[in-house]
């Protein structure tokens, strides 16, 4: 029989035979079996150890990840990669190092080690001790579903946030509150819940059109708003802190970088007392994307697709961070190739799924969504209420004609506004990222006369964003190293990337 060894941290307890890691809505008796699976909703993973097999299981979002590792006839598994690695040992890949420096993760069940994989969102991994065999399926998978469920929006969104409210129970619901339409709809939908306690806070330079913007927001629904500064010197002073470093050990390196943008705000809101040991962030992360707005237009408007035009848009869309060669290129269009569950592209709708199932299985789980370990590093709770499985499965149901340009919701957050706030009908919220440069560089993205203007708007983003980005993070960045490493391609990311790669040294 195969030995099994596993490691998981404080948060999990153990429940009927299962290791649970969750909120309140998973049930640890619930049945393997994927149909049974697929009734569950929250946040969180599963392992179980018998003498026939161990049993991994992850959420639909891969919220809490898993990792594991196959050693012979033996089986590692652990929430934490690094203890894994101090297992099997210290083996780097190039082609993973490469996906990790120009995307900010690596893509697939794979990270920069090897030998250790990871469960992707809404995987059961098993292993069978007796027969020695690793096998995985899913209890969600992100396809669209052909019936159309638009008039249930509003009721879907409001048992979202009923999950959400019914989870703080009572506690501190903490929501960073941007000038996009995610987190200004969880406001107003909390604000219309009657929820008391409610704590919005906006991070960035003091004259952002972003903090302007939300300060609004908080004001047109009577809600508590705390603005946290950015500057330069904030960013540097957190960076060189052991709360930069904590949250360094604490995420997965080996898969993604770490998700800095809220850092400093946390170590703010804690200095000044404004948070409870008991609060429960809230980020508004989800509803754009699922609502549509990663649907890249090129592909709808196309009368013929194929499985290429879906390599070019990941290429073009998530592979971004720095600059690859040509014979590089290649070896990451054949991973993609390979990484894209959807060999027959022969329709419209067939290529934005395959498109969209690439971006949440990637990006989405294990950049966006791995944010959370923020939280998790100084033991605050969290919930994601646009990542609610029902609600995620209501916008995949809704017609693609209905998810262009984000149509349907938007209409529902600005109605909703209206409806709660003091918002008039139709406002519109505008950020750094809706300016109308970023509109012209949108439409223009995979177009040959975007292509010839490349050079020259990577020459005027590396001039603008050292000293003028809103949020200020450049500062964290020595200017000499800025100019050496940047080259207009990418954002704070890319540094944090090569940071991590050892490639260039932010600390020294």
């Amino acid at each position: 029989m195969a030995e099994v060894e596993y490691a998981l941290n404080s948060d999990w307890h153990t429940e009927k035979g299962w290791h649970v890691r969750s909120d309140q809505a998973a049930d640890p008796t619930l049945n393997t079996n994927a149909n049974k699976l697929s009734q569950n909703n929250g946040f969180y993973a599963l392992a179980r150890v018998t003498d026939d097999e161990v049993i991994l299981i992850v959420d639909h979002v891969r919220s809490i990840p898993i990792f594991y590792s196959k050693i012979g006839d033996d089986f590692i598994f652990s929430d934490s990669i690094k203890w894994i690695e101090n297992k099997v040992g210290t083996f780097r890949d190039q082609i993973y190092n490469i996906e990790f420096r120009t995307t900010g993760y690596v893509v697939d069940n794979d990270t920069r080690n090897p030998k250790i994989k990871q469960l992707l969102p809404g995987s059961i991994c098993r292993y069978d001790r007796k027969n020695k065999k690793l096998s995985t399926n899913s209890h969600f998978d992100f396809k669209y579903i052909n019936e159309s469920g638009n008039n249930n929006l509003r009721q879907v969104t409001q048992t979202a946030i009923q999950r959400l409210t019914d989870y703080a129970d009572g506690r501190q619901i903490v929501l960073p509150l941007s000038a996009g339409i995610d987190s200004r709809l969880i406001a107003t939908e909390l604000k219309d819940s009657a929820y008391k306690n409610v704590l919005c806070f906006t991070y960035g330079r003091r004259n952002s059109k972003e903090v302007q913007l939300a300060k609004k927001t908080a004001n047109s629904l009577d809600l508590e708003w705390i603005h946290i500064p950015y500057t330069e010197e904030l960013w540097r002073r957190w960076y060189n802190s052991d709360r930069r470093e904590q949250l360094y050990e604490h995420s997965d390196t080996l898969v993604s970088i770490p998700h800095i943008e809220a850092g400093p705000a946390l170590w703010y809101l804690e200095e000044k007392n404004q948070i409870t040991s008991d609060s429960v962030f809230t980020p508004g992360y989800g509803g754009d994307t699922i609502s549509g707005a990663s649907l890249p237009k090129t592909i709808h408007q196309k009368k013929q697709v194929c499985l290429e035009d879906v390599i070019n848009l990941v290429m073009d869309e998530h592979y971004t961070l720095s600059s690859m060669s040509d014979d590089v290129k290649e070896r990451v269009r054949s991973r993609i190739r390979r990484t894209i569950d959807s060999p027959d592209i022969e329709t419209r709708n067939s290529a934005l799924e395959a498109y969209e199932r690439w971006g949440f299985n990637n990006r989405q789980s294990k950049f966006i969504i791995n944010s959370v370990r923020l939280w998790d590093t100084f033991n605050y709770d969290w919930y994601l209420p646009l990542w609610d499985r029902e609600l995620v499965q209501f916008w995949l149901s809704v017609p693609v004609r209905e998810r262009i340009n984000r149509k349907l919701y938007n209409d529902y957050v600005s109605r909703r506004c209206s409806e709660v706030g003091t918002f008039k009908p139709g406002t519109e919220v505008r950020t750094e990222r809706s300016t109308i440069s970023e509109k012209i560089k949108t439409n223009l993205r995979g177009t040959s006369v975007g292509n010839a203007m490349k050079p020259f708007y990577y020459r005027y983003k590396r001039e603008k964003m050292y000293k003028n980005h809103p949020l200020a993070w450049y500062g964290l960045v020595d200017k000499t190293e800025y100019n050496q490493h940047s080259t207009g391609i990418g954002n704070i990311n890319t540094f944090i990337a090569k940071d991590i790669l050892g490639e260039i040294d932010l600390n020294p």
